[in-house]
């Protein structure tokens, strides 16, 4: 495990390599890497050279030091107008042949640029290749290396060399306007075929600059620094990553990140964590180390603590991690005080660290799989929405409930290999392919009506109908569970609609006579807008069926995605996930405490640990954990701020039953079983 700090705004001031030095000599074992920086800016060849004498200089200082040194490409495409604040007389002047890059509106960036543009890309290698000499253990490209979000173009390139390019490959005739309109709402195949001819251009970007680079320096390894895998890039980033491990000394690293910058909500930790989780599961198997980003932007006192940035190093090894990357230490804005008091937080939690980076090395992420596509760029955009609806993935919208239901103390991942029970979002679906829907139909599935909606649009029929409430209609209504033994006795549950999550409710029905009702629609109060049922309820609102392809199935019909439940609700979504799975899940909380859970699980299957997060303000207290088909018969308690303590569990049948020890208010434990 590695922790590291990146050095950012040195260029015309190297005291803080000095300040970073005293740091590691002073804290030992709280980093071991620096990442210094190319230049910030698009400066001339000149400006390039002096800055990388400067990180030559202080790489041999570095590693004198005992730490070991990565250079990460500061720029690449440009991050957009904020760049104007850094040297870019290198590019920037009048008369520069570079070329822009060019937004799906027509707008272009001053301060980004085409990755297919050849004056562009000679800049970008000749001035890399100053930086050879400096021997970075790995070659980090920024997060600009992206084809969104370069204000003011956002989606693109779609310049006039691009166009004209792509037209001369497929004999068309595309105007950007056309071409735009096109991949918003003609054929898709024109869509798969840009989406692609832009992929082809950064990843022919990435292998010139690793082929050329590590040519000088051969024991260099290539890195990426980025956010959400988007429907626009075809939900992953291998045409960054393929060339890395084609041309570089060994398979690339990966620094997933976005957003979190201060600590002032710590439940942003939780969200970040979860994009983090996501991120992770769409890399090439071949990456293996991961440094999720802490950023503390803009590096003042005033936006990050040390305890907060300790927390959020916990939480992201929970959910993957192999190291991680600080960005603390990018500026002497504040007195070294400071940035030195989060040093001994580091040094004391790093065995903590340590030991669930190593597990995390030989585990997966175990639990229910929230769906999300591999194909979401093929999604039907609707007539009144355009191309910015490839741009976010919908497991990363405000409505799915995805960080809710993690806050639930249920165990959520984004593999999909991880039990075999999914859980369905109606924004989800509304981006399957067809491919994606054949494969639910034949697995085990928990979902809501709406998206049951959506597959009947789509001329899918599961053998269920769902058709939505009107909301006063449906505001009168709680469910009543029938006595299917899956119900375990619960008598009903009644949701709010005044707190987060989708709302909508929808009325099930069984066109197969088949389907087992686990619940039913009832009324406290006959209002004058409802008639008396007929058959002593107002519809089915939950059931259970076995669909034509073998798939196991419950629709909810009413706000499944809702993380403000109750225990006995939260208990009953867990004996839904028992009741269609063949696999157990390998760690349960049996207590009402609002935490997260993150269990991991070896190859054959056996629960090797299970990290619990506190995500409240007070000290939870009195948590029992069951724990099944452990990898070892002892078990060790690990956690921020106290010494690892040896628990012995009792025995429930199959469950290895544990009473945790207290967790502070927004930190972390993990029960390691050896």
């Amino acid at each position: 495990m590695k922790l590291s700090q990146r050095l950012w705004d040195t260029y015309d001031d190297p005291a803080l390599f000095d300040v970073a030095l005293e740091m590691a000599k002073k804290y030992p074992g709280s980093f071991d890497d620096v990442w210094l920086t190319t230049a910030i800016g698009y400066p001339s060849v000149e400006g390039h050279k002096k800055h990388a004498a400067m990180l030559i200089d202080a790489a041999k200082r570095f590693r004198e030091a005992g730490l070991s040194v990565s250079l990460q490409v500061a720029n690449t495409i440009g991050h957009g107008v904020y760049m104007c604040a850094g040297d870019c007389t290198g590019l920037v002047y009048e008369g520069s042949p570079v070329e822009l890059f060019v937004g799906a509106n027509g707008e272009s960036s001053p301060y980004s640029y085409c990755p297919r543009g050849k004056h562009f890309r000679a800049y970008i290698n000749e001035t890399l290749l100053l930086y050879a000499d400096v021997a970075p253990d790995c070659l980090w490209f920024d997060d600009d290396f992206r084809l969104l979000n370069h204000k003011p173009a956002n989606e693109g390139c779609f310049c006039d060399d691009c166009i004209a390019t792509f037209n001369a490959r497929y004999d068309a005739h595309f105007t950007r306007e056309t071409l735009v309109e096109e991949i918003t709402h003609g054929d898709k195949l024109w869509r798969e075929r840009y989406l692609s001819f832009q992929r082809e251009g950064m990843e022919e970007m990435m292998e010139e600059s690793m082929r050329l680079f590590c040519a000088q320096s051969p024991s260099t390894v290539g890195g990426l620094q980025h956010a959400y895998t988007t429907p626009y890039v075809m939900g992953n980033l291998d045409f960054a990553f393929d060339p890395m491990q084609r041309n570089g000394a060994g398979a690339p690293w990966s620094r997933p990140g976005g957003g979190a910058y201060t600590d002032h909500n710590p439940n942003g930790f939780v969200q970040k964590g979860i994009h983090v989780a996501h991120q992770i599961s769409r890399l090439p198997a071949y990456v293996t180390e991961v440094y999720p980003e802490i950023e503390s932007i803009p590096h003042y006192a005033y936006g990050k603590s040390a305890a907060g940035t300790a927390f959020e190093t916990s939480y992201y090894f929970a959910v993957g991690a192999t190291n991680m990357s600080y960005s603390m230490l990018k500026s002497t804005a504040e007195p070294t005080e400071y940035y030195e008091q989060f040093m001994p937080f580091f040094m004391a939690q790093r065995p903590y660290w340590e030991k669930l980076a190593a597990a995390n090395r030989v585990t997966r992420p175990t639990g229910f799989s929230y769906f999300t596509s591999r194909d979401a760029w093929a999604m039907d955009i609707a007539a009144n929405k355009d191309i910015t609806a490839l741009t976010t993935h919908a497991c990363m919208s405000a409505d799915t409930g995805a960080d809710r239901l993690f806050r639930d103390a249920l165990p959520i991942t984004f593999e999909d290999r991880a039990t075999g029970v999914y859980l369905l979002h109606p924004a989800e679906a509304r981006t399957m392919s067809d491919a994606d829907i054949k494969k639910l139909l034949g697995a085990r599935v928990i979902t809501d009506g709406e998206t049951l909606i959506e597959l009947a649009r789509r001329g899918v029929n599961v053998g269920v109908r769902a058709e939505l409430i009107d909301t006063m209609e449906a505001l009168a209504f709680h469910e009543r569970y029938t006595d299917h033994p899956v119900n375990g006795g619960e008598k009903s549950w009644l949701s709010s609609f005044f707190v987060g999550g989708k709302k909508e409710c929808c009325r099930l029905y069984d066109d197969t006579g088949k389907a087992e009702i686990l619940g039913v629609y009832e009324i406290d109060y006959q209002t004058p807008y409802l008639k008396e049922p007929e058959n002593g309820h107002y519809g089915i609102a939950e059931l259970m069926l076995e669909t034509e392809q073998g798939g196991k199935w419950v629709v909810i019909g009413y706000q499944p995605w809702k993380g403000a439940i109750s225990k006995a609700r939260r208990d009953h979504l867990l004996s839904l996930y028992d009741a269609i799975s063949d696999k157990p899940l390998c760690a349960r909380i049996t207590t009402p405490h609002q935490a997260i859970l993150h269990p991991r699980v070896d190859e054959n299957g056996k629960t090797v640990c299970v990290s619990v997060t506190n995500c409240t303000i007070g000290v939870m207290t009195g948590t029992t954990l069951s724990v099944y088909a452990p990898k070892g018969e002892r078990f060790v308690f690990c956690s921020q701020y106290a010494e690892p303590v040896e628990l012995t569990p009792r025995r429930e049948g199959d469950a290895y039953v544990f009473d945790l020890p207290e967790l502070a208010a927004w930190t972390q434990g993990t029960l390691f079983s050896e």
